[in-house]
């Protein structure tokens, strides 16, 4: 008997130790977004310019740091291969800065949903979208609703 009650005390220790899945899910989920929609600054610019230039296989340091230990493998290669990163690029090209002031995250069950309060400039505008995560809380797919709202208040 002492032995099973032990276990359990073990095993609560354990399993309490570490976070859940959601708060895992909405960490990754506002770093994600956060990073998405963050002002680039001169030395950033100049290393995607300098890789782009090259055709480089790697990635630059600075979208290594800001987004892949937020996303599964799948997902960062699907994200660089759809360069939604290139909203960063273009903002910091048409010097127009980039300030997400609020992010919402709900539990829809086996996804969540998003929504949040994004400045371009002058313009503010509200952003929403979904997210699916893996089993640890990792972003395994997302989608912005309102993307091209987005790209179109950069290209003014």
């Amino acid at each position: 008997m002492k032995r099973i009650i032990l276990y359990l005390l073990i095993s609560l220790c354990i399993t309490s130790s570490y976070p859940s899945k959601d708060i895992r899910a909405e960490k990754n989920i506002n770093a994600l977004l956060t990073n998405l929609f963050s002002d680039l600054d001169e030395s950033e610019f100049v290393e995607y310019e300098q890789w782009t230039d090259v055709g480089n296989d790697g990635v630059p340091d600075w979208i290594l740091k800001r987004f892949k230990n937020h996303m599964t493998d799948s997902c960062f290669t699907a994200f660089m291969q759809t360069a939604e990163y290139g909203l960063i690029m273009k903002a910091y090209s048409e010097s127009k800065t980039l300030q997400l002031d609020e992010i919402n995250v709900f539990d829809m069950g086996d996804y969540y949903e998003f929504n949040g309060s994004l400045n371009i400039g002058d313009t503010e505008l509200e952003i929403k979208g979904s997210v699916q995560t893996d089993k640890q809380g990792i972003v395994d797919w997302f989608t912005i609703y309102n993307i091209d709202d987005i790209v179109s208040v950069i290209n003014k």
